[in-house]
Parts: structure tokens; sequence; C-alpha cells
């Protein structure tokens, strides 16, 4: 992903990354509308184009007031890749595309501890009232040339350091952090397919990280699934008393775009 959004490279470009050309993710979105300076223009229908935007992405802070979580994509493909048919991953292809769209997550809420992170004096991380979330990149021998071996959190709110609490849920394993071995498992209890692993886990991530990525912040909401995934039982199929179902204390009726447009549509970041 360029950071000017492509305007060196071409000239006819004038709307660069202010207005999201070049823009891609893991989940290789089809709604881009220029892919390498060409227009996606191809079978265009219903806001979405016949190619998607691939890319590695590592979701630093995706979070409200009630839930949040930090989640790696790795790729199999390097840096900005144009995709089509199944390496896209879409629809049943999920699992067959060039990106680990699933990616390694790591929610408090998700692993059990649910009076760690939400609005109000009862919880560790109070989201009334203001504070910092540190996010640590470490490397197999500790230096910026190593590869990328563990993902670690902690929050600082009235001066105190408030660590990432360990995981509660029965055969996950005691940890706070992203490691391949915790993905694995992870992986392993929820139920849910070894992607993360076959995409090239953490080295792929760190790879990623040392090609220089592009930080994009955005106040957004979801058409596919309400946001779900996030904050309340997904998927919606599973009983939500399954390992790794219920990621936060909402309901399944809420997040819908509609009401968040509605009803938060002055926000901003």
């Amino acid at each position: 992903m360029e950071a000017d959004g492509g305007q060196a490279k071409y000239p006819t470009n004038k709307a660069g990354a202010k207005y999201g050309t070049g823009y891609c993710d893991a989940q290789c979105p089809h709604d881009v509308k220029f892919i390498w300076g060409e227009a996606n223009s191809k079978d265009w229908k219903n806001d979405q184009g016949y190619y998607g935007s691939c890319c590695a992405e590592f979701d630093i802070w995706e979070a409200n007031k009630r839930a949040n979580a930090y989640t790696a994509h790795p790729c199999k493909t390097p840096g900005y890749y144009r995709c089509e048919q199944s390496e896209c991953g879409d629809g049943s292809q999920r699992q067959n595309g060039v990106c680990d769209k699933d990616g390694c997550d790591l929610n408090p809420f998700r692993n059990g501890n649910k009076e760690f992170y939400g609005a109000g004096s009862n919880f560790a991380v109070n989201t009334n009232l203001p504070f910092t979330v540190v996010t640590q990149f470490i490397t197999t021998d500790g230096t910026d040339n190593g590869d990328l071996s563990e993902i670690r959190r902690f929050y600082v709110q009235g001066g105190k350091k408030i660590e990432t609490p360990s995981t509660k849920v029965p055969n996950l394993g005691n940890y706070n952090s992203i490691t391949n071995a915790n993905c694995g498992n992870q992986k392993r209890v929820f139920g849910e397919p070894q992607t993360f692993a076959e995409r090239g886990g953490l080295k792929a991530m760190g790879d990623s990280f040392k090609r220089g990525m592009v930080l994009v912040l955005s106040m957004w909401d979801d058409h596919e699934a309400n946001m779900l995934w996030l904050d309340s039982d997904y998927p919606l199929n599973l009983d939500p008393s399954s390992p790794g179902v219920k990621r936060g204390p909402c309901g399944r009726e809420t997040g819908k775009p509609a009401d968040v447009e509605r009803e938060f549509g002055s926000s901003f970041v």
C-alpha cells in the first residue's frame, strides 16, 4: 500500500490516499475503485468490482466502549496484490484466499475476562475515562531486524499500568499475548481453521512491518456482520456457550449500519 495512494507512480491519479485510493487489506476488498492505478471497473455492480485489493493487515485497535481486539492478518503474497476469483477468498472460498481473513485476535472478553474492559468503575479499564493503549512488538532476538515472535498489549489509566489478563477459557492455556503457539491453540479450541499459520504466522506479519505499513484511522460500520465479531455472539449459527463465540456483551441485534449512521454520523477520529 503506497502512502501517497499512488499519486507519484500514476500521474493521472489526483485523488491520493485522502480519498482511499490505493487502499488494501487482508479482506481483499472489491469496492476499491482503483488498483495499481487502473480503474476496478470490470463487472462493477452494487459497489463491487471484479478485482480485490489485498495486503497484510494488522488491526492495532478495533474497539468500542464495550469490547476491543487487536488482530494480525498475514498474507502469503508479499505487498500490495490484486486478486481475482478464488484467491480473493470471497464467500465459500474464504479460507482459500491469499490472505488470512480471520486472523489471530486477542480480545479479553472472548478469552473469558468479562470484567476487564467496559464502561464503568467496576471494570479494570473504565472506558468512560481516558486511557492509553500500548502495543509491543517483540522479536526472536530482541532487535529491530529479528523475526516477529510476540505481540503484547497493556493499558495505562490514572497513572496505573494495567496488563492484559490471562485467558480463562478451558483448554486454551494460560496466556495474554499473541504468539504462533497461542494462535494455534486458540484456533484449535475455538474450532477455527489454521489459516494464520498457513499464511506464514507472525514471521509473515513481521516481514510486512519491515516492508513498511500505512496507518489508517477510521470510524466504520460493517454491512456484512454488523460488527458482531467484535462485541456480540459470532458466528450466529453457533451456540453462544461454545468457546470463542461470545466476543462481547452486546446483543445480536446491535451494530446495524443504519442505526450507527443515524445515531453517530457525526463521529470522527
